[in-house]
């Protein structure tokens, strides 16, 4: 089965991929979590809240690697080896789709990542999966304007980007919804 989830920043996307990668690990499956080497945030690796996750780590109950393209023989590898694949940040990887399309039928592999830029462009990688998806799960994270359960905009903090995908948190982007982010970009 393969299962997106997908929204905002702040949506607790990543949460819901621990959450996952928890059941799985109960459930005695072969897991690994993919990150994307550009992201340096450490979320899973560094977040006081994980203790869980780093004793899987430490114990063998879970592989974490960081790659930055999915290729044929790396999808092979981690389909006939992984019952469960999870991939925080996929968007920031490179041929995702490749991991859908080959995925075999006994694979779990979870997709966790924005849809779309701070300028509402949706990326490749979310369009290139979304065929193969057989739950999508949308999260909205909470205004961080006016408090709305309908933080449905990730709203980059810093200026002009010099590239799409500018890796950051709370230092260079909050979730808004799309009224704030309207009024903000002055539309509204």
């Amino acid at each position: 089965m393969i299962t997106l989830i997908c929204g905002s920043m702040y949506s607790g996307k990543s949460t819901t991929l621990l959450m996952k990668i928890q059941r799985a690990i109960y459930g005695r499956k072969k897991a690994v979590l993919i990150r994307a080497k550009i992201d340096d945030r450490g979320y899973f690796t560094h977040s006081l809240g994980n203790e869980e996750l780093r004793q899987f780590v430490e114990n063998k109950k879970l592989t974490v690697l960081e790659i930055s393209e999915f290729t044929e023989e790396k999808v092979n590898e981690l389909c006939n080896f992984f019952d469960s694949i999870f991939i925080d940040e996929f968007f920031m990887i490179k041929n995702c789709a490749l991991l859908a399309k080959k995925s075999l039928p006994s694979n779990d592999v979870y997709f966790g990542g924005l849809i779309a830029t701070s300028e509402n462009e949706v990326f490749s990688e979310m369009i290139e999966i979304l065929p193969y998806c057989d739950e999508i799960v949308k999260l909205n994270g909470v205004c961080m304007e006016c408090g709305s359960q309908l933080g449905n905009y990730s709203l980059y903090k810093g200026g002009n980007k010099t590239q799409t995908i500018e890796v950051g948190d709370i230092n260079k982007y909050k979730c808004v919804c799309k009224e704030c982010y309207l009024k903000i970009n002055g539309r509204l």
